[in-house]
């Protein structure tokens, strides 16, 4: 194992364990508020344990961006055959926002894994409907020299020039959102899209939009 693996699996450890002990406090404080909100309680307390039910279940999902990235190193994925066409409409569905889905075949095989492939464009999709102007998600889906390209693109406030190598550091948060987050999404991509053999790049201009690319082998 090369001293970057044994880094990047050690990494993995100390946010598994973090995520750990971070759960069971986070559950009982969720379970505490939702007793609560049994008792009859005035608008203004109602509302307060309704502000803390909201920060928890955000507080829940960022743990399990945790340990997905911890995940990574310690799991080697579990290839299949799958249709990644079908898997990208059925992500941009599930998000209920108007996009634009573009192929030019009607189905793309993939020998990898599924769920770590409907992971990475999940986290695309989820930031181009974050950042991005409404109706403005365009998702395209193509083969090139024995590659398959998943495009996530969105019109919006540009990344600046100098964040965009900056976008896949864990905890990062680009100075053109102001909208809140983890700051893990995009740093689950770039890795997991490691893990499967691929890669991700970004370009992103106020002329032509921001570009996310997911690239990775056909088998």
């Amino acid at each position: 194992m090369s001293q970057v693996d044994d880094y990047a699996l050690t990494i993995s450890k100390i946010l598994g364990m973090i995520a750990h002990e971070l759960r069971a406090p986070l559950a009982r404080i969720m379970a505490s508020a939702e007793v609560l909100q049994l008792g009859g309680l005035d608008p203004v307390a109602a509302d307060s344990v309704e502000t803390i039910i909201r920060n928890a279940e955000q507080a829940s999902k960022r743990i399990g961006k945790l340990v997905r990235l911890a995940d990574l190193k310690r799991v080697p994925p579990d290839r299949e055959r799958f249709d990644a066409l079908d898997v990208v409409a059925e992500l941009a569905r599930s998000h209920g926002v108007a996009c634009s889905l573009k192929c030019d075949v009607d189905s793309v095989d993939l020998w990898s894994d599924e769920t770590l492939f409907s992971q990475i464009v999940d986290n695309m999709i989820e930031n181009a409907v974050k950042y991005g102007e409404p109706g403005s998600l365009k998702i395209s889906v193509y083969r090139s020299d024995g590659r398959v390209f998943v495009d996530v693109h969105n019109k919006g406030t540009p990344i600046h020039d100098e964040d965009l190598a900056k976008v896949w550091t864990p905890f990062f948060r680009s100075r053109a959102g102001s909208k809140p987050g983890s700051g893990l999404g995009l740093a689950f991509v770039k890795l997991a899209a490691s893990e499967l053999g691929g890669h991700v790049r970004v370009t992103s201009s106020v002329e032509q939009g921001t570009t996310f690319t997911f690239a990775m082998p056909e088998h």
